[in-house]
């Protein structure tokens, strides 16, 4: 079975024979699309099972050397193919050198294409969970213990085998622990001739003491681990030495092949003569931790309402983040600007769709736009590329945390993300107890350029009216939160007279949390601040979708869109008056039941009504 890293939707695969039996290549993407929005990579070719083919293990013992950039670049895509797979059916507990397999190209039978590894597995999941070995392991993770051992090989271009003599194992009864304190004792040998993230790559496969014992794969805390002790060493390995990063290896593995002319022969494709092995493609997986094996996302959760936020200890204007800490065709994309905390450039769901964040910049001063010290930002930030999945993003780190050192910062932000990005919209979680003029002055310059601006209306509930900047109703559209069930949480101001009052979910909203700040990969939050985002990227999608549907004629009619004023208007379509706030549902309107037609003449309809 060929299993394809990301994307969402794949043509059915072309049939393919071995030994006169029909089969099907199924595309199976190895993430989860409804956690991570990822855009489909071009389709890869498929390999026809009767190729000839080869194992790593055959290739080491035919003195085979891997140059540095191959050994690195192997070392990441293995990386990557255990994490996902690791104690699971797709993986065997025991996999090794024998397990990976590069098959030999039809243009050049003559040599094996290195750069495309796949891993062989017999899909057997009614006898995986039983390991008849297990009380006599030392390491309690053999399939990290295995990656350790390949990397070793690769390191040093030799079957762990020819080791065991030098190592002192060789005259003792070969067993179950044979391989790891040969491992252990070569690790031993490397001194300084082992690049140190390689090799602290290894070390952390050995010795696993990143983890807690009984912990698994099924367990959240576990995978984060894996991927920040043995992942993330060998990919900054692979950027130091040849400023390779994840995503160039996609580019790089579509180039033309780096072959080994190892002749094919009986025993270097054997593995194909049983019918109960699959095959999937283990190309480099832009994922790093997956979420837990069999959970579900389930925003419908209700928590309790969110207290007011603290004020912070400043002279500046007190500036809060609404967050809660318990808790026709076009090729023009639509941009969205974020001002917030910044975000985590390592997070998996930021790694997955970096190619869609289009322009960062920091007014923290010393910090960087990828990095993220509260987790505000990350959180915002993965929850908006995952609702506006065709949309480019810009991200203003503005605040290290919720505090701001310039309110200036905030005003120059907007004008970068106006004027330098000209984004289409701009979403702000966070507000002031009163205007500032600055941000004013930026925020009706946007405005006077058609920018759509949303901004978190507030936590206080009916203690403190609608923090600015929510509160310029003419200029930004204000967002309040509800639950699952689109009922207003009860932290949101009261409802303005003069506003819409749109709400969306902003309870025990699931996204990601920076894994350095050791609460997991991702968290539940509450607060006008992740409706916000939502929101934001239902606007993303409204105008996308006009620029797909609607005839090319009426662009011009439908250019009021693109203004505070006309996205209310289609808003107000698509929500419905629930107890003062207008509860945002763009499935009710945007149905396949209503069709294109109804939907872009209502959309029409609505903008000559402002």
């Amino acid at each position: 079975m060929m299993s394809y890293p990301k994307g969402k939707n794949y043509e059915d695969q072309d049939k393919i024979r071995d030994r006169g039996h029909r089969r099907s290549g199924v595309g199976l993407p190895m993430d989860n699309g409804n956690i991570f929005q990822i855009p489909p990579l071009k389709k890869r070719g498929l390999v026809a099972l009767s190729h000839p083919s080869i194992t790593l293990a055959s290739l080491l013992q035919s003195n085979i050397s891997f140059s540095q950039k191959e050994k690195r670049i192997l070392g990441v895509i293995l990386a990557y193919a255990m994490l996902q797979t690791c104690e699971s059916p797709w993986m065997n507990r025991e996999w090794n050198k024998n397990s990976i397999v590069f098959f030999y190209g039809s243009a050049d039978p003559s040599s094996a294409d290195t750069r495309r590894p796949y891993i062989s597995s017999r899909f057997d999941p009614m006898s995986y969970g039983q390991d008849q070995q297990a009380l006599h392991r030392i390491h309690r993770h053999p399939g990290i213990l295995a990656l350790g051992i390949l990397l070793l090989e690769l390191e040093f271009g030799s079957p762990i085998e020819s080791y065991r003599g030098a190592s002192g194992c060789g005259s003792k009864e070969v067993n179950v622990n044979t391989d790891y304190t040969t491992a252990l004792w070569l690790l031993d040998q490397c001194g300084d001739d082992v690049y140190e993230n390689y090799k602290a790559a290894i070390q952390a496969c050995l010795e696993c003491k990143f983890v807690a014992t009984g912990e698994t794969f099924e367990h959240e805390g576990f995978r984060k681990a894996v991927y920040e002790s043995i992942v993330v060493p060998l990919e900054d390995e692979l950027f130091s030495g040849f400023k390779i990063s994840v995503d160039d290896l996609d580019e790089l593995l579509n180039a033309p092949a780096i072959r080994r002319g190892v002749s094919p022969n009986a025993n270097s494709s054997s593995f194909r003569q049983s019918p109960d092995f699959s095959f999937f493609n283990v190309m480099p997986l832009p994922l790093g931790p997956l979420p837990p094996r069999g959970a579900s996302v389930s925003p419908d959760s209700l928590l309790a309402f969110i207290p007011p936020i603290p004020e912070a200890p400043t002279l500046l204007p007190r500036f809060s983040l609404f967050d809660d800490e318990s808790g026709g065709v076009t090729s023009t994309r639509v941009k969205i600007a974020i001002l917030d905390t910044g975000f985590d450039r390592r997070d998996p769901a930021i790694r997955a769709n970096r190619e869609r964040i289009k322009g960062i910049r920091s007014w923290v001063d010393g910090g960087k736009a990828d990095e993220d010290l509260a987790g505000h930002g990350t959180h915002t930030a993965t929850l908006l590329l995952k609702i506006a999945p065709d949309a480019d993003i810009f991200v203003a780190r503005i605040a290290e945390n919720n505090h701001l050192e310039n309110p200036d910062h905030v005003a120059e932000a907007i004008e970068w993300a106006a004027n330098d990005c000209d984004v289409d919209i701009i979403t702000m979680s966070f507000g002031f107890p009163r205007r500032i003029d600055s941000i004013q002055n930026a925020i009706q310059a946007a405005h006077g350029k058609n920018k759509i601006m949303f901004a978190a209306a507030s936590n206080n509930g009916g203690n403190h009216l609608i923090a600015y900047p929510a509160n310029q109703l003419s200029r930004v559209i204000t967002i309040n939160s509800t639950d699952g069930l689109g009922n207003g949480s009860g932290f949101n101001p009261t409802p303005h007279p003069e506003s819409a009052n749109f709400a969306t979910l902003g309870e025990a909203v699931e996204s990601s949390w920076p894994a350095h700040l050791l609460v997991g990969c991702t968290q539940r939050k509450l607060g006008t601040s992740f409706a916000t985002p939502i929101a934001a990227g239902i606007a993303a999608v409204i105008l996308e979708y006009t620029m797909q549907k609607l005839p090319v004629e009426k662009y011009t009619e439908a250019s009021r869109l693109h203004s505070c004023e006309g996205m209310k208007a289609i808003l107000k379509l698509m929500s419905e008056e629930r107890k003062g706030y207008r509860y945002i549902k763009p499935w009710k309107f945007l149905s396949w039941e209503n069709g294109h037609s109804f939907i872009c003449e209502n959309i029409l309809k609505a903008l000559r009504e402002i």
